[in-house]
């Protein structure tokens, strides 16, 4: 948007390539491959499709130094704590 100078995803019926488990890692792919030339940041649970080897993998096709932080996290609507991944991509 123009006030953080942040590309915006605009498509909002493309969300529906994110719940797909067979176009999710394509719909991955393509929004790195969009965004190639900026830094990246994306949070993801490490229990999520694809696993956390398979985005390195994707970010590394697209010439970008990958660094992952990992923390616990508890959800307002979770009773167990699960592993969040944070993917920094330049």
């Amino acid at each position: 948007d123009s006030e953080t100078n942040v590309p915006k995803l605009k498509e909002k019926k493309g969300i529906q390539h994110f719940i797909s488990k067979e176009e999710i890692t394509n719909s991955i792919e393509k929004l790195i491959e969009r965004f190639q030339y900026n830094i990246i940041g994306m949070s993801y649970l490490d229990e999520g499709i694809p696993n956390k080897q398979t985005i390195k993998k994707l970010f590394k096709k697209y010439g970008k130094k990958v660094t992952v932080k990992e923390k616990q996290h508890k959800y307002a609507l979770s009773h167990n704590a699960k592993n969040e991944l944070l993917f920094i991509a330049k």
